[in-house]
């Protein structure tokens, strides 16, 4: 019999597509766990009570990118210039960092999963790079998604 492989959670966003609710995730992160002998499993945003089940079931954990993380959860109030934030989400992977922690697990956390991280262990963050560090490199582009972008 072959071995078992490893079974990631990704974090994924809900998205209005049609004017539908849809729990979304980027084929990027779900490729490039296969092509590495992972399984991913993508989860929406769920009540925090949900973590501590869904860490004991996994493998690992992968914080995905996507929306800023609300400015109450680090002491600070909204920058005029930040986007939509997902209470549900943040709520979320606030408790799936903490629970993911406590047991150990392996945890990769890419661009909002870092800020995500950051928050948890009580970081703050600067919510606008472009108006609160004017000399910052800039964060996103103009052209194709597909590149590598910080």
């Amino acid at each position: 019999m072959p071995p078992s492989l490893p079974i990631v959670a990704v974090t994924a966003l809900i998205e209005l597509v049609r004017d539908i609710p849809r729990v979304r995730v980027n084929q990027a992160y779900t490729d490039a766990l296969q092509r590495a002998g992972i399984i991913p499993v993508a989860v929406p945003p769920l009540s925090p009570d949900a973590a501590q089940a869904l860490i004991q079931r996994v493998d690992g954990l992968l914080l995905t990118g996507g929306e800023d993380v609300e400015a109450r959860h680090y002491g600070q109030t909204p920058h005029p210039s930040a986007e939509a934030a997902s209470p549900d989400r943040d709520r979320f992977e606030l408790a799936l960092v903490h629970a993911a922690r406590a047991r150990g697990l392996p945890t990769l956390a890419i661009c909002r999963g870092l800020q995500i991280a950051n928050v948890a262990f009580g970081g703050t963050l600067i919510q606008d790079i472009a108006s609160q560090r004017p000399d910052a490199l800039r964060h996103t582009r103009d052209d194709a998604r597909a590149r590598r972008v910080h």
